[in-house]
């Protein structure tokens, strides 16, 4: 039997956002779209940074996303690496 390490593991200790998750957006600056991207990525930053510089160690991100029934789920660039995408170009690597 091999061992298997195991790289990442699920987030312990999950946190609620106050700020709803937003799309990536490629608008130009200013727009509603950008402005809600940016303070979206603010509060993802105020609460990761702290736990980031807790730890040497690397650290998962689950991100859960929850859409009104009538909202298609492929339309409309709603693929989960749409919202995680921006989130790991702020937190980097």
């Amino acid at each position: 039997m091999t061992c298997m390490t195991m790289i990442f593991g699920p987030p312990a200790g999950a946190v609620r956002l106050s700020v709803a998750p937003q799309l990536a957006s490629w608008d130009k600056a200013g727009t509603p779209g950008q402005v809600r991207l940016a303070d979206f990525l603010a509060h993802v930053d105020a609460l990761a940074r702290p736990v980031m510089a807790a730890t040497t160690d690397r650290v998962a991100v689950e991100l859960t996303v929850g859409l009104p029934d009538q909202m298609p789920l492929i339309d409309g660039g709603r693929d989960l690496d749409n919202y995680l995408f921006p989130i790991a170009q702020r937190l980097g690597p």
